[in-house]
């Protein structure tokens, strides 16, 4: 059997009421490309494993399931999905999320010309308005950037199956979140790879609602970005805030509390909060000033 051009793969763990709607928009898509779709079931203990199995004769194209049980995490479910896939290039979908009309094609398109490429974003569909504004900014109009590098994420995001392989796939040591960008500062390290942002992709990307939610949200992305800086900024020359200028941040943040009063400014509060938290919490774990 001939390799196709593309293998979109969908890893999800306990899917829940999302699942129906991101298979809806796979099964709807069209490409004249050759393409492939691998599922990939993280050890869910719902009904999961029966949508997903029912999905693979629903889809436009040839579909498989596959399962990742060795770690709960997205990680090793991403891992798990590359390496089931045949495709030249493979391309991601995050079960929370929904893909737009047309997104395979347009990835599919991307990827004959480009090794790494990344999904434009959109925050409107899938949020409350008054969420889509506080937070929904990143990769809408053009590739967002860490420690001066460009970073594309893991969500709607495609490469070529060799590079995936040649850098080792996304590293378990990011199991809840900061895999998509690591592997991205990794890709930059390469210095022969360029990322494209595929502006015919919209991706539409799903928010945490609530203000809970929202704080320990930010707070993983805290705590994992000291990471991402022990390994990639600090040695890139990349210099952590002064002492000072923390006290700076955290007073400016407080000058702002008066957001908790308003619904949809309380959720950007507790986002930049929460990542305000978690990169103290992070210093200490990953002994690496980054606050």
């Amino acid at each position: 059997m001939s390799e196709p051009d593309l293998t979109v793969i969908l890893p999800t763990r306990n899917g829940g009421d999302w699942l129906e709607d991101a298979l809806e928009a796979l099964a709807e898509q069209r490409w004249d490309g050759s393409w492939e779709i691998v599922f990939v079931d993280n050890d869910s203990d719902d009904e999961t494993p029966q949508l997903l199995a029912a999905a693979v004769d629903t889809m436009p194209v040839p579909a498989r399931l596959v399962t990742a049980t060795e770690h709960h995490n997205l990680s090793h479910a991403r891992n798990t999905g590359v390496d089931a896939a045949r495709g030249r290039s493979v391309a991601f979908v995050d079960d929370d999320d929904l893909i737009a009309d047309g997104w395979v094609a347009a990835m599919g398109e991307a990827l004959h010309e480009h090794e790494f490429v990344a999904s434009a974003f959109d925050y409107h569909r899938l949020n409350p308005a008054g969420v889509a504004e506080a937070r929904g900014s990143f990769q809408t109009v053009e590739l967002g950037d860490l420690f001066g590098k460009p970073i594309v994420s893991g969500g709607g995001s495609g490469c070529r199956r060799a590079l995936w392989h040649q850098l080792g796939g996304n590293s378990q040591t990011f199991p809840a979140t900061g895999q998509d960008m690591d592997f991205a500062l990794r890709v930059a390290a390469l210095g022969t790879v360029t990322p494209h942002f595929c502006a015919g992709a919209r991706y539409h990307v799903r928010l945490r609602d609530g203000a809970r939610t929202s704080f320990r949200q930010g707070r993983k992305y805290g705590r994992w970005s000291v990471r991402l800086f022990r390994l990639h900024g600090a040695p890139a020359g990349e210099r952590a805030d002064s002492p000072s200028r923390m006290i700076r941040r955290w007073g400016g943040l407080m000058r702002r509390s008066g957001a908790l009063l308003d619904r949809h400014r309380r959720l950007a509060w507790m986002w930049q909060a929460g990542q305000r938290v978690g990169r103290l919490q992070g210093s200490l774990a990953e002994r690496t000033w980054y606050p």
